[in-house]
């Protein structure tokens, strides 16, 4: 009978279930230490500036400890950083031809129209729902906006890079555009990764930004050769080392905006008191952290907290490089959002795209100081914001009477809270509304006629069970019929991307048909934002109301 392996005596605690580290594991663990860069002078990071072999062994077991702590971070799943286990081996997509614009514009069946107002979605629109009998939702998709917005962003940021947050909005249509004009792409996970390359995009212009990673998104940086993903613990840094896997590192930092509409502080980034501890275990662990990176919330409203932020980068990038870590990639997030004035020109604000700017230039001047220094950013709500229109079909009617006695109109159409709307919760979501009635003559319902005219308080719930599913509640509308539709331009942003299939209703599944604007404007004259479009300015429900 075989004489089972020895394990090494010393035993670890977990949630209180034991587990075993083997002697292997120490045995690389010491090798490791040998060839580290790093002194024993663990958590100061300014000590690194003079690191040296006999600086490792005059306090091995102080390194020995920091591996031993990975190992027991990782020891539960390790195998699975590595290997998939009991999965077969997927190949990765053959790259198709360079993409261009011509290119995506006949992959995607590309119809022009004369420009981005409502007037000219709302033909489109009615042209559709004729030609294909709709009565699911469906979205017009306008690429040219999508090109307006990224033209904009190079000319007002030369040195920054985007890279489109594909989780804002995983259109295809979106993405090919965007690569087509070379952008790159900020993705989340391994199913974000594989959108994108099989789209065409080489891996090369992919950032994992997510600071704390699966064992699966581990496996796809290695498969797909993405170089650079975020990291803002000690934990992770332990996570990477066992997987193997070769990647730069970016530091995520936390440098919130107190004004945004969604700050992200609280989950993902690292305090700026921790940052000398992980440049210390990163370099004691022989990783390569090339750069840093933050994100000062969704739909920023200070302009300043960029400023802030990448002054925060900059003290980071100094001590990192006394330490000797190369770090040559600033990463300054999203938050921007993008929209039309009347005269077809973009606007970021409330976010300014020219101070962001002066400050890159004045912090990180383009004089050499960090040579092959790249900036990036990671624009979502900017760029899918404002080129899509939602459609959704008014499928059932109620009468009744308010609080006040009056007459009351309940509508139900076919995407609601579980599903596209869901951001009326999570992301501050305030639509703008307005109605298409394919049976009407009118170029836009409520044109130059008297329909419009008569607006009866209206509540408009979406299409599951749960009586909470409410998209608008008291507005005023015009009665409505069976058939109608009513649509939401610049609802590209968080929407779509967070919808499920609760109660088997496919609110997930939207139909799209993209179009391209031969002018920009507005999404609405003056005339049809007081006379055609409802502002939604109640909350949807108490749920929303005492959040």
């Amino acid at each position: 009978m075989p004489m089972p392996k020895r394990r090494i005596q010393a035993r670890y605690r977990r949630s209180g279930a034991s587990f075993s580290v083997q002697d292997r594991d120490l045995v690389a663990a010491l090798e490791n230490i040998k060839n580290t860069r790093a002194t024993a002078s663990y958590g100061n990071a300014n000590a690194y500036s003079s690191a040296t072999a006999s600086g490792v062994h005059a306090d091995v077991p102080t390194a020995l400890g920091v591996y031993v702590k990975g190992l027991a971070h990782t020891v539960g799943f390790k195998d699975s950083l590595q290997n998939e286990p009991d999965a077969e081996e997927v190949p990765v997509p053959e790259q198709p031809k360079t993409l261009t614009l011509e290119h995506v514009y006949d992959a995607f069946t590309v119809e022009t129209i004369p420009s981005r107002r409502l007037v000219d979605v709302h033909a489109r629109a009615a042209e559709l729902v004729e030609k294909h009998s709709l009565e699911e939702n469906f979205c017009i998709v306008d690429l040219a906006t999508v090109k307006a917005l990224y033209d904009y962003h190079k000319a007002k940021l030369p040195r920054v890079r985007p890279h489109f947050a594909v989780k804002c909005l995983p259109d295809r249509g979106i993405i090919s555009t965007l690569a087509a004009l070379g952008a790159g792409f900020d993705c989340a996970s391994q199913g974000e990764v594989e959108l994108v390359t099989g789209l065409g995009v080489p891996s090369e212009r992919i950032i994992l930004a997510h600071p704390v990673k699966r064992p699966c998104d581990l496996r796809c940086i290695a498969e797909y050769e993405v170089p650079y993903t975020t990291f803002d613990s000690v934990s992770e840094l332990h996570k990477i080392l066992a997987s193997k896997v070769k990647v730069k590192l970016i530091l995520r930092i936390r440098a919130d905006d107190p004004m945004a509409r969604l700050p992200l502080g609280a989950k993902y980034g690292a305090p700026l008191d921790k940052v000398s501890e992980l440049l210390s275990v990163a370099a004691l662990l022989n990783l390569d952290v090339a750069g840093v990176s933050f994100h000062v919330g969704s739909s920023s409203r200070n302009p300043d907290a960029y400023r802030n932020a990448i002054q925060f980068a900059r003290k980071i990038f100094d001590e990192a490089k006394e330490i000797g870590f190369n770090m040559h990639l600033l990463d300054i997030g999203g938050g921007f959002t993008g929209s039309f004035d009347a005269n077809g020109n973009v606007t970021e604000a409330p976010s300014n795209f020219d101070r962001v700017r002066d400050a890159l230039d004045e912090i990180f001047p383009d004089d050499g100081t960090f040579e092959g220094l790249q900036i990036i950013d990671e624009p979502g709500r900017y760029f899918a914001q404002a080129p899509v229109t939602m459609a959704c079909l008014v499928y059932g009617t109620r009468e009744g009477t308010n609080d006040a006695g009056e007459r009351h109109m309940d509508y139900y159409i076919t995407d609601g809270l579980y599903g596209s709307f869901n951001g009326i919760i999570y992301d501050g979501l305030d639509l703008p509304t307005y109605f298409l009635q394919p049976n009407k003559v009118a170029p836009l319902a409520g044109i130059d006629n008297d329909f419009d005219k008569i607006k009866i308080s209206s509540t408009v719930y979406g299409p599951t069970c749960d009586s909470l599913d409410c998209v608008m509640r008291n507005i005023p509308l015009p009665e409505l019929s069976n058939g109608d539709w009513l649509m939401f331009p610049d609802a590209g942003a968080y929407t779509m991307a967070g919808a499920c299939d609760f109660n088997g209703i496919l609110c997930s599944k939207y139909l799209c048909f993209y179009v391209s604007s031969e002018k920009m404007t507005s999404t609405a004259t003056e005339k049809e934002l007081s006379d055609l479009v409802y502002a939604n300015d109640r909350p949807a429900c108490t749920l929303v109301q005492n959040r």
